[in-house]
Formats: C-alpha cells, sequence, structure tokens
C-alpha cells in the first residue's frame, strides 16, 4: 500500500505544474501494477490549506467550492485510511526518537500514521524529508 503525500494532490489540481503529467503517470502505473494507493485525513488537510492559499504564499490560490469538489474526488478514488487512537502516542515517540524539530514534526504524522496502519511506502517530491524514518520512500520521477 502507498500513502500519498499532499504534494502529489497538490500537483493533480494543477495541470500547469510542472510535475503534473509525471504525478499523473506514476499513479496509472500504481493502477497498472495493482498497488493500492491511500490517503491519510492529514493528506487531504494539507491539500486543502495549500491549494486554498495565495499564489503569492505558495499555494494555489482555489476557491473553498473547488478545493471541496477535489477533496471529494479524491476520496472517492483512493482509501481514507481513517487515524488510529494510538497516533498521538506513536507521534510523540518518533519526534522525540528522532529529535524532530520545526516545521517537519508535520511530516512525522505520516510516518506514524505508516507505522500504525501497516503502510510501507510513502509517494512523495519530499524524500529528503523522510530519508532518516524506516520507510520505502517512493519519487514519482521514478516511475
Amino acid at each position: 500500500m502507498i500513502l500519498l503525500d499532499a504534494n502529489i494532490l497538490v500537483r493533480l489540481a494543477d495541470r500547469c505544474d510542472m510535475n503534473y503529467t509525471q504525478t499523473c503517470r506514476a499513479l496509472e502505473k500504481c493502477q497498472e501494477r495493482d498497488l493500492a494507493v491511500c490517503l491519510a485525513p492529514q493528506t487531504l488537510y494539507e491539500f486543502w490549506a495549500v491549494a486554498t492559499r495565495s499564489p503569492a504564499n505558495n499555494g494555489l490560490g482555489m476557491s473553498i467550492d473547488l478545493v471541496h469538489q477535489r477533496t471529494r474526488i479524491y476520496q472517492s478514488l483512493y482509501q481514507v485510511i481513517p487515524e488510529p487512537p494510538e497516533m498521538l502516542a506513536t507521534w510523540t515517540s518518533l519526534v522525540a526518537q528522532y529529535q524532530v524539530t520545526g516545521f517537519r514534526v508535520h511530516d512525522v504524522r505520516y510516518v506514524a500514521m505508516m507505522q500504525l496502519c501497516d503502510i510501507t511506502h510513502l509517494m512523495t517530491y519530499n524524500t529528503k524529508h523522510y530519508q532518516r524514518f524506516p520507510i520505502t520512500l517512493v519519487d514519482p520521477a521514478a516511475f
């Protein structure tokens, strides 16, 4: 099973993004190989934040209605794995163990989710953010 980072959904939402075609191709290859693709609730939260933020602030500047429509589409295409009750304890343990600080503490939520739900792969354009964790990273460019 492959968990999608929010940056994958952001690229799917913007046909002008230089990685749009590459992202679509990677997801098509997953489907061809019968690889299950899933989302964490966090994936959708982060997508919403970026998609509704103005382009001047590194966002897509999309309307609430359009972002709402996109999140419903993503939820229909990919399984959304609910957060287990142990999420906070696992996240706390990981940020302490790996001495994670600042903005990167948000990334560790994906790692905690993966550990708790037996998800082995994370598709992301930010592979450097996750290299220290015992997970398998999938760069869409590798497809």
